[in-house]
């Protein structure tokens, strides 16, 4: 018995919304024909009608997406920018990686030109042992000239 009573409250409680949906459907319908009978120039009527079509509005976010607009900050806009609208004196702007790489090339450019004037450390050790070099080879021709003169007077006594 308890579940006849259950299923009748609820095929009235059914039937109750089901009025209840369509009375709130004929208002804006009868709203709409009345406005369309005026066709008055009042900017009013142009505002129901935009309420009255958000209302009917099948694709409608759901959740919180209706409530916050949300934008991704990762996001890059690519800004097209024709060449007759393009500015050819702005300076642009390097970024760190290539201004330490054209720091990079000027040190070293610089370091060069030092190293031709000798004034560098490592410069100076090269000119030091190149001297030694050309002190131990002047020492090498010498013996071996003294070695020939020995051996051209030996050659001479031999004779």
């Amino acid at each position: 018995m308890i579940c006849a009573q259950r299923k009748k409250n609820l095929a009235d409680d059914d039937d109750d919304q089901d009025d209840d949906d369509d009375q709130d459907v004929d208002k804006k319908v009868d709203k709409r024909v009345d406005k369309d009978d005026d066709q008055g120039s009042d900017s009013d009527d142009d505002d129901d009608d935009d309420d009255i079509d958000e209302m009917f509005r099948k694709d409608k976010k759901k959740g919180i997406g209706a409530l916050i607009e949300i934008e991704n900050p990762n996001r890059v806009v690519k800004k097209n920018i024709k060449a007759q609208d393009a500015d050819v004196n702005v300076q642009v702007e390097l970024t760190r990686r290539e201004r330490e790489e054209i720091e990079r090339q000027q040190k070293e450019v610089h370091y060069r030109k030092m190293h031709e004037k000798g004034l560098t450390e490592e410069a100076r050790h090269d000119l030091a042992r190149l001297a030694l070099v050309r002190k131990q080879r002047e020492e090498a021709a010498q013996r071996k000239m003294l070695e020939k003169k020995a051996q051209e007077v030996s050659a001479a006594k031999k004779k």
